[in-house]
């Protein structure tokens, strides 16, 4: 089987599933499939997301001028690196558990780390 039709899916949703899992050949295609196309975008989103969560950099340096060296170290020695290992161990490794880990790291790591070293801040405006 390599198509799925519409109707092989609404039969699938008719018949309630469980754990919300299609029949192993469809969830199969449908795993490979997921992995292709986000394994195809991956560098895309990792540079753009870095991009974005670096330049923080200068919100930081506004908002927690006291604790921005720990701040900066977080973000460009922790976080970036485990992004970029994380774009290529999808490429290298596809596979729809791993991206689906990884992306759940990189969620995590990228809210608790800055708000690990804000913990520490005295700034007036660290709530803001």
């Amino acid at each position: 089987m390599s198509i799925v039709t519409l109707e092989q899916v609404e039969a699938q949703i008719a018949h309630r599933f469980a754990l919300l899992r299609f029949k192993p050949e469809i969830e199969l295609l449908f795993r490979q499939d997921y992995v292709a196309e986000r394994n195809r975008l991956i560098g895309i989103w990792a540079v753009i997301g870095l991009l974005i969560y670096d330049l923080v950099y200068f919100g930081d340096r506004a908002m927690i001028p006291d604790v921005l060296t720990e701040v900066t170290a977080l973000r460009l020695l922790v976080f970036t690196p485990v992004v970029i290992a994380s774009a290529f161990a999808v490429r290298h490794w596809p596979s729809s558990r791993l991206y689906d880990a990884l992306s759940v790291l990189v969620a995590v790591l990228g809210v608790s780390l800055p708000m690990a070293a804000a913990v520490g801040s005295q700034s007036s405006y660290l709530l803001i």
